[in-house]
């Protein structure tokens, strides 16, 4: 599996992991990737079995036996008769997809009395035998429903696969954006402390040149050591970030702690996101014919359906029309050529049988409970294919709500910042005018960085909710093999949708 890049909105810096070759990463390091990809080969084997019930089946045997015999020559005298018997038996058989069985055979046997005067006795028999089913087992529609359903089977493993792809790749996606997240909080919480240290220190000279009172130094020190403690919790954050991003790529331990830092940023919502001609049924009717979940419930309805219908074929009696013609030669000789040629000389003409064969339990209870269960697997894929489209119309729906909602959360908590920052300066003008406290600066700069934490927070629940709407109209992984092709605009933009026939 590929993924093939685009232009980024901002090109990864060095020794940065940028989304995409994290997504890359988890496309052929994933374990649940590479577990669905052994079931696929597994439902391959399956069907393979299944289609073996057609083959072609030669069977051959070869016997030599010794037979003693005893034979009355008088009224009281009795002997022994010691003979060789040499047989040689081969057949065909083949299953056709009517439910018609054909069976050509042959069998030749010589017998060679040891001690007597006349050459062995060579005997021939050729058979062919054909088998129809009357009731039980006839038409293509049974006899092959276990090939067709196995076959359906092997799709629907290529098609959890390829929805397993998807979903890995939304949690890598996911995993990423909180990585950045947690990154830049970090960054944020760090330049709190580092802002908050400066003040202490200015106040503290001031303190000691005696123009502040050194009261206002405890008010300092409690707000330097809550942006501490604030920038030691964003240190831990960010390890988790960093180890869940590890877990969701597939990457072994010891590279968790070595990850780089992220090098995309969050992309930008500068236009709508769904506009508002946009609507839902547009979005809904993509999900509907795309997402493979969905399609693979059909298809195992599909299946179910199809194996139900040979359950209900075995409540039927087994009732079998056989008919089987052949013809018998014999010879007399020993040598190799009298053996081989008996299949062709002194035939007095074809033998033909005809006959009907009953095979029927009167309570049938094992046809009976096997026709219970697949109704019963029939039924629930229903009832599974109703629940999960009324579950996928409704992600539809509340990715598109949260969408829009997040872009508009993004503009409004820039706004707040650019806002607080205006007001922390001019908190800072009216201390130094005898208008403002400390409290009322600290107070503001707390405000500030909360809208910057908001903010940020924003930005990563709108990038998630980009890949989300992606996912949940099953564009987010394409190509004929799961994953083969992924760009980077798949994951930072929303699904094109096609308009529906007659509109510009």
């Amino acid at each position: 599996m590929l993924a093939q890049d685009t232009k980024s909105p901002a090109a990864p810096q060095t020794n940065r992991l940028g989304l995409l070759e994290t997504v890359r990463q988890t496309l052929s390091l994933d374990p649940n990737i590479h577990l669905q990809q052994r079931e696929v080969e597994a439902s391959r084997g399956r069907a393979l079995e299944a289609s073996g019930a057609f083959d072609i089946r030669l069977t051959s045997q070869l016997d030599r036996s010794l037979e003693r015999q005893g034979i009355r020559v008088s009224a009281l005298d009795f002997t022994h008769q010691v003979a060789h018997l040499t047989s040689y038996r081969a057949g065909v058989s083949k299953l056709l997809r009517t439910g018609v069985e054909v069976t050509p055979s042959l069998k030749i046997i010589q017998r060679e009395e040891r001690g007597a005067l006349i050459p062995p006795e060579n005997q021939s028999e050729v058979s062919f035998q054909i088998r129809v089913p009357l009731a039980r087992g006839f038409g293509s529609k049974v006899t092959t429903a276990q090939e067709r359903a196995s076959k359906i089977i092997l799709e629907v493993s290529r098609l959890d696969l390829r929805h397993i792809v998807a979903t890995r790749v939304l949690q890598t996606v996911r995993a990423y954006w909180a990585y950045l997240s947690a990154t830049r909080r970090l960054e944020i919480l760090t330049l709190s402390e580092q802002r908050a240290q400066e003040l202490l220190d200015k106040t503290q000279a001031l303190v000691d040149a005696n123009e502040v009172p050194a009261a206002e130094l405890l008010q300092l020190k409690a707000n330097l050591a809550d942006k501490t403690a604030n920038r030691i919790a964003g240190q831990q954050t960010l390890i988790e970030a960093r180890h869940q991003l590890g877990i969701a790529i597939g990457i072994p331990l010891e590279r968790m702690t070595v990850l780089p830092s992220p090098g995309d940023e969050f992309p930008s919502a500068a236009a709508p996101p769904v506009r508002d001609e946009d609507s839902s049924e547009r979005f809904i009717g993509e999900a509907l014919a795309r997402r493979s979940d969905l399609a693979s419930v059909r298809l195992r309805e599909d299946a179910e359906r199809i194996r139900l219908l040979a359950a209900r074929n075995r409540l039927k009696p087994q009732i079998d029309l056989i008919v089987r013609g052949g013809y018998a030669g014999i010879n007399a000789g020993s040598r190799t050529r009298d053996y081989l040629s008996v299949l062709g000389e002194n035939v007095e003409g074809m033998t033909v049988f005809g006959g009907l064969s009953f095979d029927f339990p009167p309570a049938n209870r094992e046809a009976r409970g096997q026709f219970l269960q697949q109704e019963a697997l029939w039924q629930q894929q229903g009832i599974l294919l109703a629940d999960l489209q009324r579950k996928i119309q409704s992600g539809v729906i509340v990715a598109m709500q949260q969408l829009r909602h997040r872009a508009e959360e993004l503009k409004k908590s820039e706004e707040a910042i650019a806002q607080y920052m205006t007001a922390v300066q001019n908190e800072q003008a009216k201390r130094q005018l005898g208008l403002a406290t400390l409290i009322n600066v600290l107070e503001m700069e707390d405000r500030l960085i909360g809208a910057s934490l908001g903010n940020l927070s924003a930005q990563e629940q709108f990038a998630i909710g980009l890949a989300q709407l992606r996912f949940e109209t099953g564009t987010l992984v394409t190509g004929e093999e799961p994953g083969e092709v992924i760009t980077l605009q798949q994951l930072i933009t929303v699904p094109p949708v096609a308009k529906p026939p007659g509109t510009q």
